[in-house]
């Protein structure tokens, strides 16, 4: 496995990371264990979830799995996004100062931890709170220990910069930001890269494979036990099953077939070869797919293939 520092701070990650989307959902707590076991033998040191995922039920198998005597979580890298807590009175989401740091203590309690390594700030939230509120209230959550980075992801490149800029005058950063990268999607390139090089901001690629499009599984129609064919997962593959994009995912299936490797492997491959990346975050639903992408973990695309999946995209 290898690992990058992220932007200029002092977190050291794998460039693979371990997403848990799919956990207590169609990802069992079974398949999640052995998936977590699996991640970290092979030198992986990132988790990425969020709340929301499954209404809650990643974040609790997450938990439970930490929760385990043969698990170091000071060997890990945690990266989570807010918790659900809403108001007593009127049942909403309210995104302030109060709101935020009652979801942060929430998360770390499903967790069982005393703290976070990277908070992931949504940019929904960033468009429904004063950034001088939010500001304020990153400074308290890592005065107090608790927070240790902070991300953001899902909100334009000026809202990140302007929240940065505010941050520095607490000493502090927006460390890294997240956001889809593949070769079916790459504003990213556009949008952040500029940035992230200017600023000194790590940048957590996700969607590699564009939901499992990229694996190739769905050129000719949609594998009933695809994450697509899921009632409560087909959406994320969706945005990703355009005719633009058939000749993309056929370009890349006949690059691996003449490299040896899968396309998902050559696809997780290409989003390395950018150096603005400092980690890929995918979300296998078994432990099958997770291998199949440690076995590229140490590889690298061929300039000439690279250049040539670049134009195609």
């Amino acid at each position: 496995m290898r690992y990058s520092q992220v932007g200029k701070t002092g977190l050291q990650v794998s460039t693979l990371g371990l997403g848990t989307l799919t956990w207590g959902q169609d990802t069992d707590i079974h398949e999640a264990a052995d998936m977590l076991d699996t991640y970290i033998s092979a030198g992986g040191n990132l988790l990425e979830c969020s709340a929301w995922y499954g209404s809650g039920a990643a974040l609790d198998a997450l938990g439970k799995l930490l929760a385990r005597d043969d698990i170091d979580r000071t060997s890990l890298n945690l990266v989570i996004s807010p918790f659900g807590v809403p108001d007593s009175a009127t049942g909403r989401y309210l995104p302030g100062r109060g709101w935020l740091l009652t979801s942060l203590d929430s998360a770390l309690q499903v967790l069982g931890t005393d703290y976070l390594d990277v908070w992931n700030i949504p940019g929904s939230l960033l468009g429904r709170i004063r950034m001088e509120e939010l500001t304020q209230t990153i400074a308290t959550a890592v005065s107090s220990g608790k927070v240790r980075y902070v991300s953001c992801s899902g909100a334009p490149a000026w809202m990140i910069a302007r929240l940065h800029t505010l941050l520095e005058t607490q000493n502090l950063e927006v460390a890294a930001l997240s956001s889809p990268y593949s070769l079916l999607s790459r504003g990213a390139e556009e949008e952040y890269f500029d940035m992230t090089k200017s600023l000194g901001i790590g940048f957590f690629a996700v969607s590699v494979l564009a939901a499992g499009v990229l694996t190739g599984k769905y050129r000719v129609n949609t594998p009933p036990d695809s994450r697509g064919a899921s009632p409560l997962l087909s959406f994320t593959v969706e945005p990703y099953l355009k005719r633009d994009y058939l000749g993309t995912v056929d370009a890349l299936a006949a690059a691996a077939e003449g490299l040896n490797k899968t396309a998902a492997q050559l696809a997780l491959n290409w989003s390395w070869r950018n150096p603005a990346v400092s980690c890929a975050i995918t979300g296998p639903r078994t432990s099958a797919q997770l291998n199949q992408l440690l076995d590229a973990a140490d590889s690298d695309v061929p300039h000439q293939i690279a250049h040539a999946l670049d134009q195609v995209s």
